[in-house]
């Protein structure tokens, strides 16, 4: 890591959560935490903790805590979600559904944004982040942006990402899946802290007569952090956001 960023980054608490399905029904909510500069998790998150404090409710009311208190402290907050935060329109295309160029992996498999588990994390995202935003607005200055530079070098302090892990070759657990994301997000930063290799895709894919077909790199998008934030009274956070894409993080294949 660049000598440079290291005061830029010691103050920033990257947190990645797996939404999962509601606690109430079986309790896969999971999230871990870490301070950057520190590359592994302090708050020593164990599945036997998050047994505990699921019922009812206790884990998302956890993670509020913990943001909060981060946030009071005057210092940043780089939140990821492992469900789709935006999704691309093409005004052209019929039916709407553009499937993101993230939402293929290496191998070519597809993983639809629209498709039954991706629909369910972005459904359980956007009321999870308007009912955390809202918390945050009546407790905590909340500055909000999807853009890194703009967190790193202005005056932001919550930086929302894009968790995507998916194609594992074994079932884990959902506190896994927030830790893999946590990692790699980590390790993107460290590998250039100024500008780290996320993915940000501008482009889309959608099927043709002769199979799939590129869109081009101007698609329209529609970002539901900034759904999430108008509702939650963050109108002019949100309005800047509502139509922009979101960096993206994927976990190597395991």
């Amino acid at each position: 890591m660049n000598g440079d960023c290291k005061p830029k980054l010691k103050d920033i608490l990257v947190v990645a959560v797996d939404v999962g399905a509601r606690c109430g029904s079986g309790g896969s909510f999971a999230f871990d935490a870490s301070w950057l500069c520190n590359g592994r998790p302090e708050l020593k998150l164990s599945e036997e903790d998050q047994k505990d404090r699921r019922s009812p409710n206790k884990w998302p009311d956890y993670l509020f805590e913990v943001i909060k208190g981060a946030l009071n402290e005057n210092r940043k907050v780089a939140l990821g979600l492992e469900a789709p935060l935006y999704i691309p329109i093409d005004l052209e295309t019929k039916d709407g559904l553009i499937m993101r160029e993230c939402d293929k992996n290496e191998e070519g498999k597809k993983r639809p944004w629209y498709a039954q588990p991706g629909a369910a994390a972005l459904a359980q995202g956007i009321g999870w982040m308007a009912w955390l935003f809202k918390k945050l607005r009546d407790c905590v200055d909340l500055r909000v942006t999807v853009n890194w530079k703009e967190f790193l070098e202005g005056n932001y302090n919550l930086f929302v990402w894009e968790a995507f892990v998916s194609w594992k070759t074994e079932k884990k657990s959902h506190l896994s899946d927030a830790r893999a994301a946590l990692c790699a997000f980590q390790e993107k930063v460290r590998m250039n802290c100024q500008n780290p290799p996320f993915e940000q895709c501008r482009g889309g894919l959608k099927a043709g007569s002769k199979g799939e077909v590129e869109l081009p790199n101007n698609l329209k998008y529609l970002n539901l952090v900034g759904v999430a934030l108008i509702w939650a009274g963050l109108h002019e956070e949100g309005l800047a956001i509502i139509k922009e894409p979101c960096c993206v993080v994927k976990p190597k294949r395991e």
